[in-house]
């Protein structure tokens, strides 16, 4: 079963107990950045694949 679940903040996706398995982050975002939060995620589950993206041509290297 595939469920896609939709967070509006870092403090409620880090808050959410579910185990994750892939998760889309930005680099920028409005609290942590997305580098941060992947790092806290990766923490909590070794196993989860953290995609993070931006738009900002400063990341394009």
């Amino acid at each position: 079963m595939c469920i896609l679940i939709f967070f509006t903040c870092e403090e409620s996706l880090l808050a959410d107990p579910e185990e994750k398995d892939i998760v889309f982050l930005d680099i920028e975002m409005p609290g942590m950045n997305g580098i941060y939060v992947g790092n806290k995620l990766k923490k909590a589950n070794k196993n989860v694949l953290i995609f993070v993206v931006t738009s900002y041509s400063e990341y394009f290297r």
